[in-house]
């Protein structure tokens, strides 16, 4: 064996390369996210919203998704006077039959939800027109237009369109079906009849808690956390809970109250700590008034200015 095939056999089959290889890649995406957030971070300081504002309901500001796949239909999460039921659906298949699908999860039914919630909240139409392609609807969201992306995308779409959800806040239960009605392009996907969503329509009694419960967030932000659906989380969450603080001492929240709040799929408590402070480091990054601090057992919120002030608002 030469010296050439030694190395190309070394290259190939000797574990310890291959993993050097892959380490160093992640290393280099982890860069060059970590530059896009500081890119980020420096355009929102120097530059005022204007027109990139998007909007999100408060209480799912406040309690989000499943985070990843499960295979439960039911899902629960609290925090506080609110609290969110997701109960998976289905829908009608123009094959003929009705088509179970799975509960929301992941970051793509955050970035629809928030897409949603913007074009109802701008255009004040229950009626959210989703493109005229999926080429178009995912450059909206901020999604490269992959068939990989393409695929998950409209699972999730689906997903949502589907599932019933309940939420509460204080002493008030609203029970519904998000979309009240869901109208689908017929496509072929790989030789099979695939559905990909043309337009939906909010119910009323959802729209007009949306519009009225809607939490202004900066779009440039969104647009370099969008990768991770607790780095949205937290973003989203800090956005609406900041500004709401009163007391000048804050609030202090122990890390087994955040932990019920985001991490219950996490089993030890240092895991989702440690995800958690990383997280939320690139979260302050781009949302510079955000007062947070840490303590021994938790963190303190102190009262900050949102992310999107009202005067920014009415400018745009």
């Amino acid at each position: 064996m030469t010296h050439e095939q030694l190395d190309l056999f070394d290259m190939t089959f000797n574990p310890k390369p291959v993993e050097q290889k892959v380490k160093e890649t992640k290393v280099l995406a982890i860069k060059k996210q970590t530059m896009k957030i500081i890119k980020a971070a420096e355009d929102i300081e120097m530059s005022p919203v204007v027109d990139q504002i998007d909007f999100l309901h408060s209480i799912l500001c406040q309690v989000g998704m499943p985070r990843s796949e499960t295979k439960e239909l039911r899902f629960e999460r609290r925090n506080g006077q609110a609290g969110i039921l997701l109960e998976a659906g289905d829908l009608w298949h123009p094959d003929g039959h009705f088509e179970k699908q799975p509960l929301p999860s992941g970051t793509r039914p955050r970035l629809i939800m928030i897409h949603i919630t913007s074009e109802a909240v701008k255009k004040k139409n229950k009626v959210i027109d989703l493109k005229d392609s999926p080429h178009e609807f995912l450059n909206a969201l901020g999604i490269a237009p992959t068939g990989s992306n393409y695929n998950s995308t409209r699972r999730q779409i689906n997903a949502l369109a589907a599932c019933r959800m309940t939420l509460g806040m204080g002493y008030i239960t609203y029970k519904a079906c998000p979309i009240e009605k869901f109208t689908a392009w017929v496509t072929k996907d790989k030789d099979q009849v695939a559905m990909w969503p043309g337009e939906i329509e909010l119910s009323d009694k959802f729209f007009n808690t949306m519009v009225a419960h809607a939490v202004p967030l900066d779009r440039r932000a969104l647009a370099v956390l969008k990768n991770s659906s607790l780095k949205l989380d937290i973003y989203t969450w800090l956005a609406q809970r900041l500004c709401r603080i009163e007391s000048k001492k804050g609030l202090e929240l122990s890390w087994d109250r955040l932990k019920n709040q985001f991490g219950e799929e996490y089993s030890r408590e240092n895991d989702f700590k440690r995800e958690f402070e990383r997280s939320l480091k690139a979260v302050l990054t781009v949302y510079p008034k955000a007062k947070v601090s840490s303590v021994l057992n938790g963190l303190i919120l102190l009262p900050s200015a949102p992310p999107v002030q009202k005067t920014q608002m009415l400018i745009s």
